[in-house]
């Protein structure tokens, strides 16, 4: 088969949608099939069976960026379309025969959003700013007119979302959950890599290090996560290690106020994360919104304890006290302190790690891909070669 994966950036080091979109692209072609990505910015290794197919994206403005992406990715998905016989599409284009809501539905991380602020102010911005209308009707489109003529999600959230603000049933969209790589993120990276890192970041061997990995602070409840942390470092030595793009100054003010200079660490983006994995003890992402969250599969696979928000896809295929703990509020520093304080003992830590292992070995890259590929198999036979 030769399938079309239609998304704005591809690339194994960009966000968590590209990097899927990376990994399905690769096993579509040990699979013998072709995977012909039609982005506006790639990165190629050279595979045999991955081909690049590049449109031009009006680039000064973000929200004429996703518009003319969008035009000129379902033009040439139109005019090539004797070409292919599944269309994939992954978000803000509107012609395909297979939707992944991979990003989550954007008309409610909007209104997640405006429930956190006070006022009103940011429910006008919403409102005024271009790239949220553009996004919106592509969404429209996609959801409303039928344009995707089936669908899949990474969560029961998303397709709870879907259902919510488009009417399409949850119950027609299968839930396919992320994968990781169980073999790249594994326990006995640890016996590599833990002990040199731990050097370099200046840990001891009696601190617990927690482990933030995310763009988009904010969304992803890092206020939350510093304010606990002031609880916490009376009681045990501890460090946080921030992981990930965004912008950093209230959040270092925060760590000011709350004299926890030597004990929060800003790492930037990383490609190293199987190593950071590694030289943590917990992972903690107490996330306003997060459609999926691959991250926390990264930390089980290596054997960490995992707390993460209630409105996240992860908590969905976690159990609380096996894998780690679930934050129901997400604003409440004192509930994720209570949530983490279990874990500053090394022997609950040790307790968690066989299980959080084979939690994410039931979720592997390479079951998802199967899956994937499977459903194009439906698609490409129930059309019988015709589009």
């Amino acid at each position: 088969m030769k399938i079309a994966l239609v998304l704005p950036r591809f690339g194994p080091h960009a966000g968590g949608v590209e990097r899927y979109a990376w990994e399905l692209a690769h096993g579509i072609a040990r699979a013998g099939h072709e995977a012909h990505v039609v982005c506006h910015r790639g990165e190629s290794d050279g595979t045999e069976g991955i081909r690049l197919r590049e449109v031009p994206v009006v680039r000064w403005h973000n929200a004429l960026k996703i518009a003319s992406y969008a035009r000129n990715a379902d033009r040439l998905v139109t005019e090539s379309a004797s070409e292919f016989d599944v269309v994939h599409g992954f978000g803000r284009t509107t012609v395909h025969d297979l939707y992944r809501v991979g990003g989550g539905v954007h008309r409610a991380y909007l209104a997640r959003m405006r429930a956190e602020s006070p006022g009103g102010w940011l429910g006008l911005w919403q409102r005024v700013d271009p790239r949220n209308w553009v996004i919106d009707r592509i969404e429209d489109q996609v959801f409303r007119r039928g344009t995707g003529r089936r669908f899949t999600a990474i969560s029961r959230l998303c397709a709870r979302d879907v259902e919510e603000h488009y009417g399409i049933p949850a119950g027609e969209i299968e839930v396919i959950y992320n994968g990781v790589d169980v073999e790249a993120f594994h326990p006995r990276n640890r016996e590599r890599s833990r002990e040199p890192f731990r050097r370099r970041h200046n840990l001891r061997d009696d601190e617990v290090a927690f482990l933030f990995v995310g763009s988009g602070f904010h969304r992803k409840g890092l206020d939350t996560l510093i304010d606990a942390l002031a609880e916490l470092a009376g009681e045990a030595p501890v460090r946080l290690f921030v992981v990930g793009k965004g912008s950093e100054g209230a959040y270092r003010r925060q760590v000011r106020k709350r004299s926890l200079e030597e004990k929060v660490w800003f790492l930037g983006p990383r490609r190293d994360l199987a190593d950071l994995y590694a030289m943590s003890d917990v992972f903690v992402l107490p996330t306003r919104y997060e459609p999926f969250g691959t991250v926390c599969l990264e930390a089980w696979a290596t054997g960490l304890p995992v707390v993460v928000g209630r409105m996240s896809g992860a908590s969905e295929v976690m159990t609380p006290g096996e894998h780690g703990a679930i934050l129901e509020d997400h604003g409440s520093a004192s509930e994720l302190a209570g949530k983490l304080r279990p874990f500053l003992s090394a022997s609950e830590r040790a307790r968690v790690a066989p299980l959080a292992r084979d939690l994410a070995c039931r979720h592997t890259i390479d079951a998802n891909i199967a899956r994937t590929i499977a459903i194009y198999g439906e698609i490409a036979q129930a059309r019988g070669g015709k589009r």
